[in-house]
């Protein structure tokens, strides 16, 4: 895309704005760089993205973004903070007061990389240049591949029952070269886990496998009546369930971004396969993301 500033592995832009006097006089035009993420490693949750998040910190090429998962994509922008649970959190986060909401309020969180970028023409030393030069950065909010919540707020999806526009069309327009990441786990394990990082009282296996089955039995059901895909995106159904089945259903979601990305910008890794090699699949990360080779030791 023309839009994408020249001399950057990364895709960076220029914002133009006008600065101006008391009474609306223009006093200034000047621009800033903003960078949108290279690369998504748009998922599972409680498959892994947090400890390929920390290792990949130890690439020099990697300008990690100011926290790891953003969840703009699939949230925070259609919902203002104060309207979330979350709002404390999101509050220390996004740092809303005095600032930007819409798309600035995401290309921030990667002003690490854009920040350096700017300083480039300053760099004497070749290998720091050429770093800097092929530096990326990357959104690794575990939503992004499956969270459509949110759908019926966009127009092109409203009176809809399941979404037409999904987060993957979003990323296809913001950066059509995206790379996406994408680790999977044993369901059932990736479900048990799950279930313990929501801490509610009692919680043992006995009542995990209690929500297991009022969860199994009402997907049933939808299924008696509805295909796979509208019982999946179903927001109403699946917040009422006790665990969240739905995201171990990785195929449904995966095929949305399949019909939207080219299987060469997807890649799928397995969190079995990172715990018992994590130098080999984090070389294969680092090689689909054609960044340098580095030596990596456990």
């Amino acid at each position: 895309r023309t839009l994408w500033s020249k001399g950057y592995k990364n895709p960076c832009f220029r914002h133009r704005y006008k600065a101006h006097a008391q009474g609306g006089k223009e006093v200034n035009v000047t621009s800033f760089l903003q960078c949108v993420p290279y690369f998504f490693v748009a998922g599972f949750p409680k498959c892994g993205t947090t400890d390929l998040f920390d290792r990949m910190t130890g690439h020099p090429e990697f300008f990690r973004p100011s926290f790891k998962e953003i969840h703009w994509i699939t949230r925070y922008r259609f919902v203002q903070p104060r309207q979330l649970r979350q709002y404390h959190i999101y509050h220390r986060k996004y740092k809303t007061r005095g600032f930007d909401y819409g798309f600035r309020q995401y290309t921030r969180i990667f002003d690490n990389l854009a920040v350096q970028l700017e300083k480039l023409s300053d760099v004497t030393n070749m290998t720091q240049k050429l770093t800097l030069q092929n530096g990326v950065t990357g959104d690794f909010s575990p939503s992004t591949v499956w969270d459509n919540d949110f759908f019926s707020y966009l127009p092109v999806n409203e009176n809809r029952s399941i979404p037409r526009y999904t987060s993957a069309d979003f990323v296809k327009e913001m950066n059509p070269c995206a790379k996406i990441i994408v680790l999977l786990r044993d369901p059932v394990n990736r479900l048990y886990s799950d279930y313990l990082f929501f801490p509610t009282s009692n919680q043992d296996p006995h009542d995990f496998h209690t929500k297991v089955l009022q969860s199994v039995t009402s997907f049933q059901d939808c299924l008696d009546t509805r295909d796979l895909r509208h019982c999946v995106f179903d927001v109403i159904l699946n917040k009422a369930m006790p665990v969240r089945l739905r995201l171990g259903m990785y195929h449904v979601y995966i095929e949305e971004w399949f019909k939207r990305f080219p299987q060469e910008q997807i890649l799928i890794l397995r969190l079995e396969d990172y715990a018992k090699d994590m130098p080999s699949v984090l070389r294969r990360v680092f090689d689909y993301l054609q960044m340098s080779k580095l030596y990596i030791c456990v």
